[in-house]
């Protein structure tokens, strides 16, 4: 039978020619068949035939399925928190059980989980290999479910016909009682990729939700890891969904040795905005049955805005199918840039230079304005981790502030900053530290407060001996009793590094490939380390190896929405939009009003400068954890990778003018502002605020402007970092060593404040010193030549007027210049650079003093531990160079036994001096002078029977030894222990019925709600406070003896109602002086009690007028609403008692 008979008997027979005959369309890359079952094979060159079906799941609901995203839910073992959840109680429990106890559930998790029925509700119970509950789930949060197909009803859509139509692919469907559906498959011209689009069309008034499952499936063991949102738990858990708001790109990446499939939303989706679940308009998800994975997209959300559909109102999406040969990293990138449009937009015109805002951020954290805004808190030596526990710290590594102290060449942040977190980072166990008796808020609770050993590890440590120039043997010897970890590279890159050892190298080497050849999702950690190894090593695999984790890396940022060329106004109305943290905290943790919006200058602004590109988007749309972007941009530089550079780019440039804060969930140019986090906390609103995170950013700032010159220079400008493995928000260290500067070595990396005046905010730059010159890079962030005039301070550098600047200009050597007057004049072609190498005669400060080669270092017996009656005593030398070395002595002694420390001290045949502290930890840190002799010292406790206990006398050497005792016995020394000052006795206590139980219950439950110091004798003994050790309410421990004995709550009362009696008086007494007088009588009980708890707690001599005066005049909201109730203990707020008064008083 020939052709023709074939066709006419199918026709009789009533088959299509199409049964027969194959449909084809093509362009530059993609040639599609539709096959006679309706499915589509598609073909690329260099990978198999993929065949997709254009099936579909169309899921609906009458009742609303209450689609959430909770970045808290307590059910992460079965999805990420931030994913897709349903309300479904119906959910059957042997479905649910079943799955729970997958194979793959199970290797996934590491748990054996279980679903059961509680009365109405359901209990999650998840258990460790022992059996072991670790996660139960209970309450409303167990009727959620992940799974989208269990929920409401569900019709699987296969095409009743296909039809080719000029480029495209036409289907039709079955008609259903609920809805109609069509589809339809185009293929542009080109190399583009298909675009997929289905219409649904409801018969009646419903949630409706479109999935498409007709992607081909992959062989689970053969899926290579992706780095995306819609996979978990290291490539081991799936079948959920994540939304438009959770998603960094817009697709779902299946890759295998023959090549990648992926399903990427169309840009025309993908509105820009901070998307959030409350607008997101689809969904994504890999679901794994039976062994196979298959990419799955979602739209509209069941539930989500969008699902709720009228009848007859037709409703549209799009999406591409992208099927590429060859690496995933390939077709990211080529998702990102030839589908979203992905390119480097970025300039400085918002903030200016990034210089400029490493000032302003080390400002705020050293407290330049004066008004302590980011909580340090000198006694604890770090920041108060206020966002989430006032009397809380919570340090990542003091490397960042040394580091950036060092480069900056800024010896007072040195001293009171940097120097003060080395010593917190080498005595407190734990690095999040809870000094004080705090409230349990239920944040912050793996905070302790042991001490006796580093919470840095041992990569961390050399690090420290390194930029101490290894000048202090106490540094080498915490490190070696750490040890390294056995094959962990940058353990051993850093036993490398401390020791020159080869097998150390080889060890790193070894620990890299083993990292490399486990084919997983590289973490953060991993990536760091692996461009560690490439920098130690040079070599091409490594040099691979740390681009393919940068990119494991750079997929955790946000790529889209990509922004409009076209303009956007915000901060409309002068207003700053509140962040959606910020409501919760201010009633629930911190006791302020309700956030109100900050002013701020409206703007209409190029779109790019609100686009969230760059930046990483976890728990909300932007998150402001910028550590990464300067080791992707070095990567970029080493690979010479263009989109790695881009995206580093859109994280950092143009986008911050000081600490920005933590994360944003609305859209605002606050970031940009050079007094963004430089107010009240109550002001601290548009974002979440962290203060001690600040000194990560510091060190992410100069990692990013060191590795920006790297990558412009071609490599260079290059100087060497050293290891901050172990901590969050790792960056490279900087100022150890000397570094390369167009073929110069031994050039310091130097960015002093006011070294470079620049006249256009377009222009970044670095500096260095050595070989009699200043070394200066400057380069252009727009995408305009700029002209600039340069100015260098000659308080810093003289540049000598008649010898000749070497040039580089775009890294090719230029004319030479003079800097006559200490002034330059350049143009800088588009992104372009110039370079400098300028005979000069350079001033640094602390780097002088750090590099000195003439200091010499310490010696062995620099440090010491010895056993003292009341614990061991830690004493140590630290010298970082001439003029900067200084003595670190603590005890591990607890607070509860303890009255006050004092330290005697002295150097060779000083004086002895005396130092004292009665606030935990006991610890003290004087300044030592280079030619004064040997160090010797006795740390003095007073414990709670106010009984002197002295520790032997520590001698520590600068030289080799001791050169001689510096006293013959501890008899010789001071004998006066100094006596912290006791609460007035004032005489007989004064007995008082004025203040009503009520009231002073309320002070109470203010001060110390949670009973601290109250032992099972059932007295109130002493407990640890930021003003100093207190007793029962908050009160200032009266007589010496409570420290051993303790008081009855009832002779607490009496001595809180007698200070309230005097304190009455006192104020009665202030307020008669007033023009005119005040008779307390007459005012209103409010204000009486007003003033009188605030001049209790305050002091009647430190009540701020303002308050005063607004409580007189009944004028209550402004005392709310200009925050004049808040009340601080030490440093932060005092949580407790704002919390207590804005209860008491009903404020929302």
């Amino acid at each position: 039978m020939n052709c023709e008979n074939l066709i006419a008997f199918s026709l009789l027979c009533g088959l299509s020619a199409s049964a027969f005959a194959q449909d084809v369309i093509r362009n530059d890359r993609y040639t599609l068949t539709l096959r006679a079952d309706h499915t589509l094979d598609i073909r690329v060159a260099n990978m198999p035939p993929q065949r997709f079906a254009p099936e579909f799941n169309v899921l609906w609901s009458e009742d609303d399925p209450l689609c959430t995203r909770n970045a808290s839910h307590p059910n992460y073992p079965v999805a990420p928190r931030v994913a897709v959840r349903w309300r479904n109680p119906d959910e059957p429990l042997d479905a649910l059980n079943a799955w729970l106890g997958l194979p793959e559930m199970k290797a996934a998790t590491g748990l054996s989980g279980s679903v059961r029925a509680e009365g109405k509700g359901r209990v999650w119970e998840f258990r460790d290999a022992q059996g072991k509950v670790t996660v139960r789930v209970t309450g409303e949060r167990a009727l959620d479910t992940t799974r989208p197909f269990t929920v409401g009803r569900r019709a699987a859509m296969k095409p009743v016909r296909g039809v080719v139509e000029t480029g495209r692919v036409r289907w039709e469907y079955a008609p259903q009682p609920e809805f109609t559906l069509a589809a339809e498959l185009a293929l542009p011209a080109g190399e583009e990729d298909p675009t997929l689009a289905f219409t649904l069309t409801p018969k009646r008034d419903a949630f409706f939700s479109v999935a498409y499952t007709g992607a081909p499936d992959t062989p689970l063991a053969e899926a290579r890891p992706v780095p995306q949102e819609c996979a978990a738990r290291g490539h081991k858990l799936f079948n959920f969904v994540m939304s438009e708001a959770d998603l960094h790109l817009p697709r779902v990446h299946v890759a295998t040795a023959a090549g990648n499939l992926a399903l990427v939303a169309d840009p025309s989706e993908c509105r820009f905005r901070l998307p959030t679940i409350a607008d997101a308009r689809f969904g994504l998800m890999l679901a794994a049955e039976g062994g196979r994975l298959k990419p799955v997209l979602l739209a509209p959300l069941l539930g989500g805005p969008e699902s709720r559909m009228r009848a007859g109102e037709a409703w549209r999406f799009t999406f591409r199918i992208v099927a590429r040969p060859g690496d995933w990293k390939d077709t990211y990138r080529h998702i990102a840039r030839a589908i979203h449009g992905v390119r480097d937009q970025r300039d400085n015109s918002g903030p200016g230079s990034l210089n400029a805002t490493l000032e302003r951020v080390m400002d705020f954290l050293a407290d330049r304005g004066g008004r302590n805004h980011a909580m340090w808190d000198a006694q604890q030596k770090y920041h108060d981790y206020f966002t989430d526990k006032t009397g809380v710290f919570k340090p990542f590594s003091p490397l960042y502030g040394l580091s950036v102290a060092i480069v900056t060449d800024d010896e007072d942040f040195f001293r009171r900053r940097a120097r003060p977190a080395v010593e917190y980072a080498l005595s407190r166990r734990n690095n999040l530290f809870a000094p004080y008796d705090a409230a349990d808020n239920k944040q912050a609770r793996s905070a302790r407060r042991d001490l006796g050993a580093p919470y840095i590890g041992y990569a961390q440590l050399v690090s420290l001996h390194e930029l101490f120039q290894r000048r202090s043997p106490a540094l080498r010897a915490l490190a070696e009793a750490k040890g390294p970890a056995k094959g962990k590279i940058s353990d051993a890159l850093a036993r490398w590094r401390l020791t020159g050892e080869a097998d150390a190298l080889t060890e790193a080497r070894q620990a890299g490939a083993k990292a490399i050849a486990s084919g997983s999702v590289f973490a953060e950690e991993e990536f760091f380390d692996l461009l560690e190894l490439a920098d130690a090593t040079a070599e091409p695999a490594h040099v691979q190896a740390a681009l393919e984790a940068a990119y494991h890396n750079a997929a955790k940022l946000n790529l889209y929405p990509v922004p409009p060329d076209a303009t956007v106004t915000v901060e409309r109305g002068g207003l700053t939009p509140v962040h959606a943290h910020s409501i919760g905290r201010h009633r629930n943790i911190w006791g302020f009003p309700p956030p109100q919006p900050l002013r701020a200058t409206e703007q209409t602004v190029p779109a790019w400068r609100i686009a969230r590109l760059g930046v990483p988007g976890t728990a909300y749309p932007m998150e402001y954890w910028m550590n990464t972007h300067g080791a992707m941009l070095r990567t970029a530089g080493l690979a010479r990778d263009a989109f790695l550079r881009d995206v580093a780019r859109w994280g950092m440039v143009g986008r911050f003018g000081n600490y920005p804060g933590d994360n944003r969930s609305q859209d605002s140019l606050v970031p940009e502002r050079p007094d963004a986090v430089e107010r009240r906390p109550w002001d601290w609103n548009f974002a979440t605020v962290n203060p001690g995170h600040a000194w990560d950013f510091a060190a992410a700032v100069l990692d990013f402007l060191v590795s920006d010159a790297f990558e412009r220079s071609a490599g260079a400008i290059d100087f060497p970092s050293v290891s901050a493995a172990g901590s969050a928000f790792r960056v490279r260290i900087y100022g150890g060593k000397p570094g390369r500067f167009y073929g110069d070595k031994d050039v310091h990396l130097w960015l002093p404040r006011g070294l470079v005046a620049c006249d256009n905010r377009q222009l970044d730059w670095l500096a260095g010193h050595g070989n009699g010159n200043l070394y200066l890079a400057l380069w252009n962030q727009s995408f305009r030549q700029e002209t600039a005039s340069i100015a260098l301070d000659s308080d810093l550098v003289e540049c000598d007027p008649k010898r000749e600047a070497r040039v580089w200009r775009d890294n090719a050597p230029a004319a030479p210049v003079r800097a006559a007057g200490n002034r330059l004049t350049v143009t800088l072609a588009p992104k372009g650079t110039v370079a400098f190498a300028i005979p000069a005669t350079v001033k640094p400060r602390l780097q002088a003093k750090l590099y000195d080669a003439s200091c010499p270092a310490l010696g062995p017996a620099s440090y010491a531990q010895v056993a003292a009656p009341f614990g061991p005593v830690h004493a140590m030398l630290l010298r970082a160079g001439r003029g900067l070395t200084s003595a670190f002595i603590y005890a591990e002694a607890l607070p509860e036994d303890v009255i006050a420390a004092r330290l005697l001290w002295r150097q060779g045949d000083g004086p002895w001096q005396e130092l004292t502290d009665d606030i935990y930890p006991y610890e003290f840190s004087p300044e030592l002078r280079d030619d004064a002799g040997d160090f010797a010292c006795v740390l003095e406790i007073e414990d709670a029977r106010q009984k002197a206990l002295r520790s032997p006398v520590i001698s520590l050497a600068f030289g080799a030894a001791v050169q001689r005792p510096p006293v013959a016995q501890a008899s010789s020394l001071p004998g006066t222990h100094p006596q912290p000052p006791e609460a007035p006795h004032g005489g007989a206590l004064p007995v008082s019925a004025a203040f009503s139980a009520e009231f002073v219950a309320y002070l109470q439950a203010a001060a110390n709600g949670s009973g601290f110091g109250l032992r099972t004798d059932g007295r109130y003994y002493p407990y640890s406070t930021p003003q100093g050790r207190r007793i029962a309410w908050r009160q200032p421990v009266w007589d010496r003896a409570l420290y051993s004995r303790g008081c009855t709550a009832e002779e607490a009362e009496q001595r809180l109602r007698a200070d309230l009696t005097r304190t009455l008086a006192e104020f009665r007494a202030a307020l008669a002086a007033r023009k005119p007088a005040v008779e307390f009588a007459r005012l209103d009980p409010r204000q009486q009690e007003t003033l009188l708890d605030f001049a209790h707690t305050e002091g009647v001599g430190k009540l701020r007028p303002e308050f005063v005066s607004a409580v007189l005049a009944g004028d209550w909201p402004r005392v709310v609403n200009e925050q004049l109730y808040v009340r601080y203990a030490g440093h932060a707020p005092d949580h407790s008692r704002n919390k207590a008064f804005a209860r008491r008083w009903s404020i929302p």
